[in-house]
């Protein structure tokens, strides 16, 4: 007997807000992730820093 078991998903954003996401992304070049940072604090009102010196600290994993 299989079980199945299903995660509920709740939508945390307009659609009209992931529309500006995916247009971002899709613009036909390659998006640093500090213009994503920059893209999101300023759509969404996010608290973000893109002070180099602290972002790279960042910017590499450090897992094994």
């Amino acid at each position: 007997m299989a079980t199945t078991s299903i995660i509920p998903v709740k939508e945390i954003l307009l659609p009209e807000k992931y529309a500006l996401i995916d247009d971002f992304c899709q613009s036909g070049q390659p998006v640093t992730l500090v213009e994503l940072a920059a893209f999101l604090a300023t759509e969404f009102g996010l608290a973000v820093t893109l002070d180099p010196d602290i972002v790279t600290g960042f910017a590499t994993d450090s897992s094994n």
